[in-house]
């Protein structure tokens, strides 16, 4: 467990997570876990996360491959440029 994702600032402060790549949206938490769901899921993509909390950095347990390629190298520049305007 020594693979840590990246936190992603969101416009409606629903913050993002960046797991291999792809931007995902927490579905739900439970104590220090947490679980995500890729952004593009309602475009049917059933790409799956699950991390864990300690110290601040979300350590990567599960991960579900995707339908798509990953697109979240500029999706999260966009994404940090954005918050940091607002």
């Amino acid at each position: 467990m020594d693979e840590i994702c990246e936190i992603v600032p969101s416009q409606k402060e629903n913050n993002k997570i960046n797991v291999r790549g792809y931007l995902m949206v927490k579905d739900k938490m439970r104590n220090n876990t947490y679980y995500w769901c890729c952004e593009k899921r309602k475009e049917n993509c059933r790409g799956r996360a699950t991390t864990i909390l300690l110290d601040s950095l979300h350590y990567l347990k599960n991960f579900t491959e995707h339908h798509h390629s990953p697109q979240a190298s500029s999706n999260v520049k966009v994404a940090k440029t954005v918050a940091q305007i607002k």
